[in-house]
């Protein structure tokens, strides 16, 4: 199942400023500023502002006495319009932020051409002021952001598929990703017997892990994947000179499935000798090996 990410651009509070016209109060909301965009995903946009209209209350006639000291305060909304801009100045009215989006707006390196822009306009109703009234408390907040699906899905097969052959074999392959990586030995006929022995040596060349079984399996952290030192120190750089890890098989007792000999029973070899001399001169063992990638929370 894939997951989201949450990628926030712009988390900031909004101070409205108030303006007098005549007897009359407003605040109003003038922000403009730029973000960078290095994610696609649904595109968030969170805007918002209120202020407090404080008012005297009289009671009429036979009504009990106002609570407050005889005042009473409303919440109050601010409208507020936010627009977003590209990096050319366009202003950008989707509600997903595609890929096709970002390379748009890349230079010839591959990086953003400039940085995308917001502007944040608003003004409240114009409220009459006097000695018994007023407007206070105005605040609010703004966010821009996305959210990002993000697939959940095994990384592809390091090794796929390949022969197992009598003699001692040396798989070398490139790791790069934290997650579990597993290495399988499938034989075509059931019930036939694995005998021999895989072992994994990271790219240090030293062992981490070792079976006699058809399945291996070893938990690849950051410590695991951090590149080794050269001769003069400093670390290798990557991708560029960083060793491969190897998965080393030993089989011991090779075996080959045999059709039906002329009295209808089967038989198997255990050795590779013989099995040159078999119909089915393929090894009847192949190896897969796998990088499972862990689902990030």
């Amino acid at each position: 199942m894939p997951f989201e990410l949450t990628h926030n651009f712009v988390a900031q509070d909004i101070k409205p400023q108030k303006h007098s016209e005549g007897e009359f109060d407003f605040f109003h909301v003038s922000l403009e500023g730029k973000f960078e965009v290095l994610f696609s995903g649904r595109l968030l946009r969170r805007a918002s502002a209120t202020f407090s209209h404080k008012i005297k209350v009289h009671p009429g006639e036979g009504e009990p006495p106002p609570l407050h000291g005889g005042y009473e305060t409303i919440n109050k909304i601010i409208p507020l319009t936010l627009k977003i801009f590209t990096p050319d100045g366009l202003e950008f009215s989707g509600t997903d932020i595609t890929r096709a989006d970002l390379v748009k707006h890349r230079n010839l390196r591959g990086a953003p051409s400039g940085p995308w822009s917001f502007k944040l306009t608003g003004a409240s109703k114009h409220i009459f002021i006097d000695e018994d009234s007023s407007i206070t408390n105005a605040k609010g907040v703004l966010g821009i952001g996305v959210i990002e699906t993000v697939p959940n899905e095994s990384a592809p097969r390091l090794i796929d598929n390949k022969p197992i052959t009598p003699a001692s074999q040396s798989f070398s392959f490139d790791l790069f990703r934290v997650g579990t990586f597993v290495a399988e030995i499938s034989q075509p006929l059931l019930g036939a017997a694995w005998r021999g022995t895989m072992a994994l040596f990271d790219h240090r060349g030293t062992q981490v892990a070792s079976t006699s079984s058809r399945e291996l399996s070893f938990a690849v952290g950051l410590a695991q994947l951090r590149p080794p030192r050269s001769a003069g120190g400093p670390f290798f750089p990557l991708p560029r000179g960083v060793p491969k890890w190897k998965l080393e098989i030993r089989p011991r007792d090779f075996i080959l499935g045999t059709p039906p000999d002329h009295r209808g029973g089967r038989r198997f070899g255990a050795d590779h000798d013989c099995g040159a001399q078999l119909p089915y001169r393929r090894a009847a063992g192949r190896a897969r090996f796998l990088h499972r990638t862990v689902r990030r929370e």
